[in-house]
Formats: structure tokens, sequence, C-alpha cells
């Protein structure tokens, strides 16, 4: 989980009460890929509302800090009736035989013989040295002969230049039809490409998460709490009272700075300054 970070700073002007925040965005790159495997055969799947059309497994690397995924492709071919529809996914964390729902990846129609991307939500965390399911569903005017062919690979490789310690799963598991069972094929997987960026140890947001006592804006005299949030554990080094520095505007000859001093909490998902 992701640490937050609150900070306090003293009021000494008033300030507006709107939300502030900044996104470190490292580059993104390809964590995992096997599109550039041997082809296998199209896989038939059928996509109907609420039924999953398949489950393809892929395990992250080692990165102490994990990873942030940005998106999932995989190339599509004759998608028939599905081309149409709504057709969202799911990325699942895996453990045993329990599936714990980590994000909703959008994507408003499969178009036929082409990569499709699906753009996960902004900061789609991911853990080191984990198993993670990536799953169809047909989710708005879908009927249960709604079906799609899927490009596989009996290679079961995954190419190289990507981020390293992740893989793909060596099976496909499917569901042929409606309120049909899980099947798995030991023979092939389907061609994936996952990308995103591995977290480093730093904040990747800010945000003001108080508010002022009266209206919209802090007066003097006031603190305000800033919550930096984290993707890995803080830890305060002791002694003195330790201090950020921070910058308030955006206008190069307007900003000003303010100091923020750390208050407790170390070592937890929520230290508080």
């Amino acid at each position: 989980m992701s640490p937050l970070l609150l900070l306090t700073a003293a009021v000494g002007l008033f300030w507006p009460a709107a939300i502030a925040a900044e996104t470190y965005d490292p580059p993104v790159t390809t964590l995992v890929t096997n599109m550039e495997q041997s082809s296998g055969s199209n896989s038939s799947v059928t996509l109907y509302s609420g039924q999953t059309g398949f489950d393809q497994r892929f395990r992250t690397g080692p990165n102490p800090a994990g990873y942030q995924l940005q998106c999932i492709w995989l190339y599509v071919g004759d998608t028939h009736e599905s081309r149409y529809m709504t057709i969202n996914a799911r990325v699942y964390r895996v453990s045993g035989d329990k599936y714990d729902q980590v994000a909703v990846l959008s994507r408003d129609r499969l178009d036929d013989r082409a990569d499709n991307e699906w753009q996960a939500p902004a900061d789609t965390y991911l853990e080191p040295n984990t198993v993670y399911a990536f799953e169809l569903d047909c989710v708005r005017g879908c009927a249960n002969d709604n079906y799609a062919f899927l490009a596989t690979t009996r290679s079961q490789n995954e190419d190289s230049g990507a981020e390293a310690g992740w893989s793909i799963g060596n099976s496909l598991i499917f569901r042929k039809a409606q309120n049909s069972g899980w099947f798995i094929d030991l023979s092939q997987a389907l061609q994936i490409r996952g990308k995103g960026r591995p977290s480093p140890h730093r904040a990747y947001r800010t945000e003001i998460v108080s508010s002022p006592r009266d209206g919209d804006t802090y007066r003097l005299g006031e603190n305000i709490e800033i919550a930096l949030t984290y993707n890995s554990p803080v830890y305060v080094a002791p002694g003195d009272p330790t201090a950020i520095d921070i910058r308030v505007g955006d206008a190069e000859d307007g900003s000003v700075h303010r100091t923020a001093t750390y208050a407790s909490g170390q070592f937890t998902s929520r230290p508080v300054c």
C-alpha cells in the first residue's frame, strides 16, 4: 500500500481552499509482452454480459516499490457482433482461489484485426512478485452469442527488452459460453502487452487534505495539511524535527515558499506531519 505523508504548513497570507495535486510521471515502458512470439491458433471466446470470456495470468517483477500499470494490449482478429459492444477489462490480484479486483480498464469497442488497448485508471498499482489476472467482460448491449477471436502464442515465452522478472502465464483459462464452466488450455497463451512504469521510491502526488475553518479561504494563523502519497513505506530519521520546503503557486515571479513539519507515524501507511 502507498503510504501517505501528511505535513502541516502555517498560513501567512490568504490562500484559496483549492485542492493541489502534482503527479510524477516517469517514462512509460513495456513491462512484459509476448506479441513477437510465434503465433498459435486464434482462440474464440464468448463475451456475454456478466460472463468473462477469458483469464490470462501474468506475474510482476521484483522491483521493491512495485509498478504502475498504464494499459494492457492484445491482438483481436475478427470480433463479429462484439465490435459494437462495450468491452471492459478487469485486473485481479490472484492468491490461490481468491481474486481481489485491482482496476477496471476501459474500452468502448473492439477493433478488428488490430492491437486493442485497454487503459488503466491513473495510478493503478501492482505489487512486486505477484500474480494477476486480466479478464474481459462485455458490459453493455451484449447477447449470449457475442464472441471474438483473440490471437495466441504457442511459444510460451516473453519478448526481450521488457522489465526484469515479469512473465506471462503459460496457459489460457477461458469460458466458452454463457453459464459454462472455466477451462484451461495448457498449449497456448494470449498474445498480450502490458505497459507502465516501475514505481520509484518517492512521492508521486501532493494534495491539500484539510479545509478552512470558515468559507473557502485559509486565513492568517490557520494550518494547511498537505498529503504526500508515496509508493513505499516512509522512514523518518530520528533527531531534529524533519521539514519539507513547499513552493506555493505556479507563477515564476509569484511563487512563495512555506515549510511543513513532520509530526509522527513513520513505517506506517499514513505518517503525519
